[in-house]
């Protein structure tokens, strides 16, 4: 998540897996770990997943009839900057 200028992840104890793209972000100092909550999301100035594959990846937000909804993205974007 994008929170004002900084990007954060979930610590492994969060649930998620300690990918190897994940780690280098890390020891790069271009993500920094963070407990995140659901409210979270709603303050994100963005959402990205990331993967060794796929690297940087943007969800956007679709609004449905019942509600807004993230969507999975579809296009990688190379090297995000901080």
């Amino acid at each position: 998540l994008k929170l004002d200028f900084d990007l954060y992840t979930p610590p492994v104890q969060s649930g998620l897996l300690p990918g190897a793209f994940r780690r280098k972000m890390l020891e790069q100092h271009l993500v920094k770990e963070k407990t995140l909550h659901v409210e979270d999301l709603e303050k994100a100035k963005a959402i990205y997943l990331i993967n060794s594959v796929r690297e940087w990846v943007t969800v956007t937000w679709t609004q449905t009839a019942r509600g807004e909804y993230p969507t999975l993205p579809t296009k990688v974007i190379q090297p995000l900057e901080a």
